[in-house]
C-alpha cells in the first residue's frame, strides 16, 4: 500500500503535450522549500538525444572520483524510483514517500499545483540536498528554458549534448530555434561544454554563452574530439583535448555514437577537476538500460533501444548495419507526435517481421495508423496493441534465431524490459 508521499506523487497529472507551461509553479515550489537545487554542486544536461547516456557518464565519472551523486532523469523505464538515483541506484518507495509527503504538505500550504514531471524534479532536488550529496546531475525533460529542472540559478557547468528536430510542435521547426530553447539553460558563472552540433545552431547556443558571460566554454571538434583507434566491434577510442594530454578509453556503451556522448561527459567532468583515471573508469562501467542493450532470454537475443525520434533511429539503423544484423523481428511503439513514418523508413530495411504495439499513454500513437501505413507501402504487420506478453510468446515461438529488437516509447520498452525478468542494475559505482 502507498504512502501519502508516494499517493501525493501518483496523483499529479501528466503533461499532456501541449505547450502552456511555464516555469512558474516550479520557481513557487522553490522558494517555499528554500531553494533545495542550488544547495549542492550541479551539472544540468540539455540535449534532444544522448542527454541520458551523457549524464549517467558524468555521474560515473564523479562517483569513480568517489563523490556522493545523485542524477535525476526522464522519463523512467519502469518505475517512479528511477527518475531519483541515488548512488547510481533508484531512490527506495520508502524515501520517495519521506519526502514526497512534505513536498506535498508544503504544495498544499501554498496553493501550488505541480504536475508529475514538476512534482519528482522538485522531490529529488530536496532529496539530493538533505543527503548533502556532493554533486547531482540533471537532465532536462523537455527542451530547456522552460523546462521545470531550469530552475538551478548556479550551475558548475551546463552540457548541451546535441540539436537535433523532435518535439517541433513546442520547441520550434529549425535547428536554430531549438538551439535556442536549450540554451535556456545557460548561466552566467557556468562552464559551457557543447557536443557536435551543426554550424547555425551552434552559433545561437555561443551567442547565448557570450551575452551571459560563461565562465569558459568547450565545443567538440574545436576544443576537444574523439578518434577511433580500433576496427571491428570492440573499440578503443582517443580523446583529443586542449586541455590536458591525449588519452584512451573504452565506453562500456554500445554505438559507435557513443564514442562522442562519453567524449562531451570526459569533457565536462575534465573541466570540473576530475583525473584521466576516474574518467577512463567512469565511462568503462556506466551502465544505461534499453539504449542498445541486449538481453538474452529463452534462447533469444531482445535488442531494446529506446529510438523514439529520427535522430535515435537513424543510430539504432547505424548500429544494426554495423552489426551485420538484417531480417529482425521488430516491435515498435511510439508516441502520436513523434515523425514516425520517417522513423519506419529509417528501420525499414532491416526489418523482416513488424509487430505493432501501443506505449503505456495517453499520447500513444494508435497502432491502426501504423498497421495502414505499413500496408500502403506492401508491408505486412501484427498489431498487438497493449498486449505485451502475447507480443513476447508469439516471438519466442518462432523458429528464427534472429534478434528480436524492441524500439520507441521508454515506457514501452521498460515494460518489455521487465517482463524479460531485468531487474534493476546500478547506473554507476561509487569508488572510495
Amino acid at each position: 500500500m502507498k504512502g501519502q508521499g508516494l499517493q501525493y506523487l501518483s496523483n499529479l497529472a501528466e503533461w499532456q503535450g501541449t505547450g502552456d507551461f511555464s516555469l512558474g509553479p516550479m520557481q513557487s515550489i522553490m522558494k517555499a522549500l528554500g531553494n533545495p537545487q542550488d544547495t549542492i554542486p550541479s551539472i544540468h544536461v540539455a540535449g534532444t538525444n544522448g542527454k541520458g547516456s551523457v549524464a549517467a557518464a558524468i555521474a560515473s565519472i564523479l562517483g569513480a572520483g568517489g563523490n556522493r551523486v545523485g542524477l535525476t532523469i526522464s522519463p523512467h523505464l519502469s518505475r517512479i524510483n528511477e527518475r531519483v538515483l541515488i548512488d547510481g541506484l533508484p531512490a527506495s518507495d520508502e524515501l520517495l514517500d519521506e519526502f514526497g509527503v512534505m513536498l506535498k504538505r508544503v504544495a498544499e500550504k501554498e496553493g501550488i499545483e505541480l504536475t508529475f514531471f514538476e512534482g519528482i524534479t522538485a522531490l529529488a532536488f530536496l532529496i539530493f540536498s538533505e543527503l548533502k550529496l556532493n554533486w547531482m546531475v540533471v537532465e532536462t525533460g523537455l527542451g530547456g528554458r522552460l523546462d521545470a529542472t531550469n530552475v538551478l540559478s548556479k550551475p558548475k557547468a551546463v552540457v548541451i549534448v546535441t540539436i537535433d528536430l523532435d518535439h517541433e510542435e513546442i520547441l520550434g521547426c529549425t535547428l536554430a530555434k531549438i538551439a535556442s530553447e536549450k540554451a535556456g539553460i545557460i548561466k552566467a558563472g557556468s562552464m559551457l561544454v557543447v557536443g557536435e552540433i551543426d554550424t547555425q545552431p551552434l552559433e545561437v547556443i555561443l551567442r547565448a554563452a557570450r551575452e551571459r558571460q560563461v565562465k569558459g566554454s568547450f565545443v567538440f571538434g574545436e576544443d576537444y574530439g574523439v578518434e577511433d583507434l580500433a576496427n571491428g566491434f570492440s573499440r578503443t577510442y582517443r580523446l583529443l583535448t586542449k586541455s590536458v594530454p591525449v588519452f584512451d578509453f573504452e565506453p562500456s556503451l554500445k554505438g559507435c555514437h557513443q564514442a562522442h556522448n562519453m567524449a562531451v561527459a570526459i569533457q565536462t567532468c575534465l573541466a570540473l577537476g576530475s583525473s584521466r583515471e576516474d574518467c577512463q573508469l567512469g565511462v568503462r562501467n556506466v551502465f544505461w538500460p534499453a539504449r542498445l542493450e541486449e538481453i538474452q532470454y529463452q534462447g533469444k537475443t531482445w535488442l531494446l533501444d529506446c529510438a523514439h525520434n529520427v535522430a535515435g533511429a537513424s543510430r539504432l539503423a547505424e548500429y544494426l548495419r554495423e552489426r551485420g544484423l538484417l531480417d529482425i523481428s521488430l516491435g515498435f511503439g511510439v508516441l502520436k507526435d513523434k515523425n514516425w513514418k520517417q522513423i519506419i523508413n529509417i528501420l525499414r530495411p532491416y526489418v523482416g517481421m513488424w509487430s505493432i504495439l501501443r506505449p503505456e499513454s495517453l499520447r500513444a500513437l494508435d497502432p491502426v495508423d501504423v498497421f495502414q501505413y505499413l500496408s500502403g507501402i506492401g508491408i505486412s504487420a501484427q498489431i498487438f496493441d497493449s498486449d505485451y506478453e502475447r507480443f513476447m510468446s508469439t516471438q519466442l515461438a518462432l523458429c528464427s534465431k534472429n534478434h528480436v529488437v524492441v524500439t520507441g516509447s521508454m515506457y514501452m520498452v521498460g515494460r518489455i524490459r521487465r517482463l524479460l525478468s531485468k531487474e534493476d542494475q546500478p547506473i554507476w559505482q561509487r569508488y572510495n
